[in-house]
């Protein structure tokens, strides 16, 4: 049995959350700061807590020399979770020219001083692209989206055969199991699951559907809440129809091994650093990023993926900013316009955007784009598995499904899309 002392999983808006039990202990982060950066107890140190994510908290450790970063991750996949992510940066700084944190030292055994894994990197100047978006030029942001294409295009070059996370063995690197919040969350690790490598869309996409029927299943067994009773049987029924017709969309029975390239498929502008005037510094969050199919992999990073909007908003036509508003201030300036004028504002500057990404990657690779025209179907069929058991998006699926089976198969991720925007 895995050790995930500190970790529970409790019950959240949107499902199943993680939830630190107990609080890292500043003191022993200091320490461990001391002992990997050779630092005599004479030395001035200061631990503050700086940010946190779904599954880590971040420490600013400041000498007098320069800052530093620790990351404390709860349990979620003990040992491997962290060496997978330690293994990723490696091999990222190693094959391409994308700017990642430097390691200085990490554990990935929570058996020790301080009772979690960590991860000790050198502080990363600059700030996130979120927060300075607004005030950047034009050309700065052209210039973001041209420098995410030569990363892409560097990721999909290197081919691996499986599908899973990357490990450091001996010299190299391998793909090996899967280190995915799908495998891991909730009891997901007591689980008899299948957790990869793969060597198929097909192997991959039906262990992710065996989750969510056993997660069902057991919710049929032991819950006495009728709505819950009714949510459950509609994603389990759900997700035996997609077991059903996964074969039409993937192949089950493939000669060779399934080309595969690591993707980040969480690239937020939370998780872009720049400088003041926008330029690229670092790229974070190499934690849970995998190697995936080439009809995964070749697609637009996540921070292209709003709403589209085709005609820029005119500021006059949006109220004030109001006090409201201000409550759950994100330490941006509003300019005294509404949220909601900036919100559609960035919805039209990602449309503009995305078509140079597209436009710039058929110079750069246009085997990436054969690829992303190739594989439509099955990207759809993805997202189906992903949220065949989320609330209202599952009835969105189970529409998708029968628009498979009427042989007049729709695009699911505008019908997603055109859902959201009409309630």
């Amino acid at each position: 049995m895995s050790n995930q002392d500190g970790l529970e999983w409790v019950e959240g808006k949107f499902g199943l959350e993680p939830h630190w039990i107990r609080e890292p202990d500043t003191n022993i982060v200091s320490q461990i700061a001391r002992k990997n950066l050779n630092l005599s107890s004479d030395v001035p140190v200061d631990v503050t807590f700086h940010s946190k994510g779904a599954f880590t908290k971040l420490y600013k450790i400041s000498t007098p020399d320069k800052p530093y970063l620790l990351r404390v991750s709860l349990p979620v996949d003990p040992h491997h979770r962290t060496e997978s992510a330690v293994s990723t940066i490696a091999f990222v700084r190693q094959i391409t020219s994308i700017p990642v944190p430097h390691i200085i030292a990490y554990s990935s055994d929570n058996l020790n001083e301080l009772g979690f894994e960590w991860v000790l990197i050198d502080n990363i100047p600059g700030t996130t692209l979120h927060k300075v978006w607004r005030g950047m030029s034009w050309d700065a942001k052209e210039a973001i989206v041209k420098q995410l294409v030569e990363h892409q295009a560097q990721l999909f070059e290197h081919r691996f055969q499986k599908i899973g996370n990357i490990f450091r063995q001996d010299d190299g690197f391998v793909v090996d199991r899967m280190v995915t919040t799908i495998f891991f969350q909730g009891d997901h690790l007591t689980h008899n699951a299948v957790r990869g490598p793969f060597t198929s869309s097909y192997e991959w996409l039906k262990a992710r559907l065996q989750l969510v029927l056993t997660d069902q299943q057991r919710i049929l067994s032991t819950s006495c809440d009728e709505d819950e009773i009714e949510d459950a049987e509609f994603a389990h029924g759900l997700a035996k129809k997609l077991v059903e017709i996964l074969p039409t969309v993937s192949l089950p029975n493939v000669s060779a091994s399934e080309p595969t390239v690591l993707f980040h498929d969480n690239l937020l502008m939370h998780n872009i650093m720049v400088d003041d005037e926008g330029k690229l510094l670092a790229i974070m969050d190499w934690e849970c990023i995998s190697a995936v199919p080439l009809w995964r992999a070749c697609q637009l990073p996540q921070l292209f993926d709003e709403w589209i909007r085709r005609e820029k908003p005119e500021k006059n036509n949006y109220a004030p900013d109001s006090d409201e508003e201000d409550e759950d201030d994100d330490g941006l300036d509003n300019e005294g316009i509404s949220d909601l004028y900036w919100e559609h504002l960035l919805e039209y500057e990602m449309w503009q955007l995305r078509k140079l990404f597209v436009e710039e990657m058929e110079k750069s690779s246009p085997a990436w784009i054969a690829v992303t025209q190739q594989g439509i179907l099955k990207v759809d069929f993805e997202r189906a598995v992903q949220d065949c058991d989320n609330g209202w998006r599952n009835r969105v699926v189970k529409r998708w499904v029968d628009s498979l089976a009427e042989g007049e198969p729709k695009s699911l991720t505008h019908m997603l899309y055109s859902y959201s925007e009409s309630n």
